[in-house]
């Protein structure tokens, strides 16, 4: 922010450790330690506190607009996305195939 510098930075936050989580649940078929919930932190407001652009999403489907106009602010710009903890990335672990 002090320095103006025009990123944007998009956090996906799933108040979890959830790809460790989909791991053991997954791959190695253990219950999930309390220890990998998070409580809700809203990075948008801390970001908003130091004066950098920023949009909260409980829905992707709004993504292309907020990342446009992201895009578009003279400076920084935060979009914070809330996703599932059950949302899994797409990768080759979560398909099958177990090579960890």
């Amino acid at each position: 922010m002090r320095c103006q510098i025009s990123v944007v930075v998009t956090v996906l936050n799933n108040r979890a450790v959830a790809s460790e989580s989909h791991l053991l649940k997954n791959i190695w078929r253990r219950d999930l330690p309390a220890a990998e919930d998070f409580y809700h932190v809203d990075f948008a407001a801390i970001a908003r506190g130091f004066g950098v652009h920023s949009v909260t999403l409980d829905d992707p489907s709004g993504l292309d607009d907020v990342i446009s106009e992201a895009l578009s602010v003279n400076g920084p710009a935060l979009v914070y996305l809330k996703v599932s903890k059950e949302a899994q990335a797409p990768t080759e672990m979560f398909r099958g195939n177990s090579r960890v």
